[in-house]
């Protein structure tokens, strides 16, 4: 039986990029939508990001006011990490899944018990919801591509992707930086004081 600890210690001694094939689902359900939402107040020209920091995208620095538009957003989930994912002009990355090995090492840091829980990709333990919701409409050039299906996205427009099942791209050819949000969260542990934004 595998345990969440051995999957973490599986996935570092693991390529997303260049595996992920072998563990993609072509039968996914891809995505599904979660209509359009209502953003908090950004200033996108203000926001500090960090290079290269989130599966190849700056990544957003302050996001306090996004994880506290998450929690309003999405209160029936937990641990929100809400950031947003800046793609520059001409850059990609290439279809993968995402393993969240790092996400869930800061749940075991916060409920360590979960680390001898079992745990697998298609059996997860801790049920992990990865949305992306549009900053700005889409613009020619730019696309995001889920199980072969591109969405054609418009400001506040909201999905959830099978994260750890269905191959995902994207790629930005316009000339301007393609903004996005990002969350991650938790469906609820029967746990007691589990925090609703990760630090």
């Amino acid at each position: 039986m595998q345990t969440l600890r051995d999957y973490i210690s599986w996935c570092e001694s693991r390529d997303e990029y260049k595996e992920s094939k072998n563990f993609a689902d072509p039968k996914s359900w891809g995505w599904r939508d979660l209509g359009n939402r209502t953003l908090p107040e950004l200033d996108l020209t203000a926001q500090n990001f960090v290079a290269n920091t989130d599966n190849g995208y700056d990544s957003s620095t302050d996001n306090d006011t996004l994880n506290a538009w998450a929690r309003r957003e999405f209160p029936d989930l937990a641990m929100h990490d809400t950031r947003i994912q800046r793609q520059k002009p001409r850059e990609a990355v290439p279809p993968h899944i995402d393993f969240k090995d790092s996400y869930l090492k800061k749940i075991a840091r916060v409920h360590p018990q979960i680390l001898e829980m079992p745990h697998s990709l298609k059996d997860p333990c801790v049920k992990v919801w990865q949305v992306f919701i549009a900053c700005e409409d889409r613009m020619p050039g730019q696309s995001i591509v889920i199980n072969g299906t591109e969405w054609e996205w418009k400001r506040g427009d909201c999905i959830l992707i099978d994260h750890a099942g269905a191959l995902h791209s994207t790629a930005n050819e316009s000339k301007v930086d393609r903004m996005l949000i990002k969350m991650v969260a938790i469906e609820p542990l029967d746990l007691v004081n589990i925090p609703s934004v990760l630090k």
